[in-house]
């Protein structure tokens, strides 16, 4: 033991160089079912949930709490419906883990615009798409802890809708009105 809390050597609280603590005692190695945490010698279970935080100081000097931490599996987009639009498409972001262990998805932006998150949830988000000039980009979905999940490259704006002329101008229910203009169809098939 380099510290210890009695003259046993079952009573360690801190070891030598190259020897790992476990139970309270100083080991070469750690038995089988065990793995050598050589970030502060310390005899840990394979799998185990959670692991150290440490803040190192400039000086050098550190402080260390164990077992504080638990890294979760990442959150991943599995799709984008529709992959592209204009300002004002409805879009479905679908995958697993969206919320990136938070408690909610914060922020959503396609291409690096924000965009307005209708309904949430771990594996479906929707939102409608912020106005842009054409441009691709990646769907970011940032969680309430800050965590971001990514599909890069998963969003296209198309250029914008552009109404140039309405004929008649005037009518009432029943009149046929032709709209003419450009990319009216926002990326669809058909009104």
């Amino acid at each position: 033991c380099h510290g210890c809390t009695g003259p046993s050597s079952s009573e360690c609280i801190e070891c030598r160089n190259s020897t790992y603590f476990l139970n309270g005692t100083c080991v070469n190695s750690c038995p089988i079912g065990m793995f050598e945490d050589t970030e502060d010698m310390v005899c840990r279970p394979n799998g185990c949930a959670f692991g150290d935080v440490s803040v190192i100081a400039n000086t050098g000097s550190y402080v260390t709490a164990h077992n504080k931490w638990k890294y979760m599996t990442k959150g991943k987009v599995t799709s984008v419906l529709p992959s592209s639009g204009q300002g004002t498409t409805p879009v479905l972001i679908i995958g697993t883990r969206l919320r990136g262990s938070g408690a909610n998805v914060s922020n959503v932006t396609l291409a690096g615009v924000p965009a307005s998150i209708v309904k949430e949830n771990n594996t479906a988000v929707e939102v409608i798409a912020g106005e842009s000039e054409s441009k691709s980009g990646d769907v970011q979905l940032i969680s309430d802890t800050g965590a971001i999940v990514t599909l890069s490259n998963g969003w296209t704006y198309n250029a914008p809708g552009n109404v140039t002329g309405v004929e008649p101008q005037e009518g009432q229910v029943g009149t046929l009105v032709t709209i003419t203009g450009t990319n009216l169809l926002a990326g669809g098939t058909n009104v």
